[in-house]
């Protein structure tokens, strides 16, 4: 037979066995009752635990970020390489294709002023002509050779920029 006390479970009687069960197991509920009320009623314990979790997540959000700008950082230091490598290399095939294009021109200078030699040694009325056209192709190799440095020294300086 069982008397309904207060609370919500049912009360063995007569058996001392049975009663002394329920009296351990009241104990118990009662002991961690107790501990949890201590526990939510312990204002600066659960506030440590709050900065702690708090301090954890800072820490995890902190760690990510760090993450993501590294991540960030290293793209965009391969971009900007991979920019400045195009751009010497466009810098490059333009001052070379100068150079070809005037190393043409004075070729044909010299041709032409050689030509001319050859015409004033068979006809010694042109020798005018010809010191005239191997002058020509002096001057032409010298303009060629003073505009291949001014290339070079452009390309250098863009160079320099770019590295900056």
């Amino acid at each position: 037979m069982t008397n309904q006390p207060m609370g919500s479970r049912p009360v063995a009687t007569g058996n001392p066995d049975m009663i002394r069960e329920d009296i351990e197991r009241t104990r118990d509920d009662l002991g961690r009752t107790m501990e949890q009320l201590a526990a939510k009623t312990d204002v600066k314990a659960r506030a440590r635990d709050a900065a702690g979790h708090a301090t954890s997540q800072a820490r995890e959000a902190a760690e990510h970020a760090t993450s993501q700008a590294r991540q960030a950082a290293g793209h965009a230091t391969s971009q900007a390489r991979q920019a400045a490598e195009r751009a010497t290399s466009q810098a490059r095939a333009k001052v070379m294709g100068k150079a070809r294009s005037m190393r043409s021109q004075s070729q044909q200078l010299a041709r032409k002023a050689g030509a001319g030699v050859q015409q004033a040694r068979h006809r010694p009325g042109i020798a005018t002509a010809a010191t005239a056209a191997a002058t020509a192709a002096a001057a032409g190799t010298a303009i060629f050779l003073r505009r291949r440095r001014m290339a070079k020294a452009r390309a250098r300086r863009v160079i320099g920029r770019m590295r900056h």
